[in-house]
């Protein structure tokens, strides 16, 4: 019943064209970060944030375990082994940064801040895979980046160390972005997750 089911919705998924696969699980994504940050910023009061974000990378690693337990010889190869540790090394401070940060500033202030995710992707993108952009993400980067200004207001409001960790943040998250655009061309976006849910939690 779940496996005719699964079925179902991978044939009507894959209906639709790659652009239209995309935007549907980034906005999915962005739903799940939205809970994601709710709960961290609840678990808080009562964990340590790295406490946090060694919970979260155990539970994700026990979803996907009988994944990998059938398919590591496919997972766990030597091919682009420096970058899924780089990968994973990004994603891990980027995640750690970010559940500090969540728990010492307001919801709002983090979530704007890390809009700023898409523009720093995009400028590496331009500078590490020569990727063409028009005027239009240009506007779009600077825009963001003065958003971010107008949340922080340097100079205007006492210095919080957390919004510095959240840019920091935005960074590595960047990074990894970039990491698993390179990857994604010659491994499955499964194998990289696990691979990178791996050397997360060991990390």
């Amino acid at each position: 019943m779940v496996k005719k089911l699964y079925n179902k919705i991978n044939y009507f998924f894959y209906k639709f064209s790659d652009n239209s696969q995309s935007i549907f699980c980034i906005i999915g994504s962005c739903f799940l970060v939205s809970f994601l940050v709710g709960i961290v910023r609840y678990l808080s009061a009562f964990y340590d944030p790295s406490f946090i974000v060694m919970v979260r990378n155990i539970f994700a690693l026990a979803i996907l375990m009988p994944y990998i337990y059938k398919n590591y010889r496919n997972i766990f190869t030597r091919n682009k082994l420096t970058i899924n540790i780089l990968r994973a090394s990004s994603g891990f401070l980027s995640m750690t940064m970010w559940f500090y940060a969540v728990s010492m500033i307001p919801i709002a202030d983090a979530v704007s801040i890390s809009f700023i995710v898409p523009s720093l992707t995009t400028i590496f993108a331009i500078i590490f895979l020569k990727e063409k952009i028009n005027i239009k993400n240009w506007i779009s980067i600077i825009i963001g980046f003065i958003g971010v200004l107008i949340i922080i207001r340097p100079g205007f409001k006492e210095f919080n160390i957390a919004y510095l960790l959240m840019i920091v943040s935005a960074c590595f998250w960047a990074i990894s972005n970039i990491l698993t655009k390179i990857l994604s061309a010659s491994q499955q976006p499964i194998n990289v997750v696990a691979y990178l849910t791996t050397i997360m939690t060991i990390l």
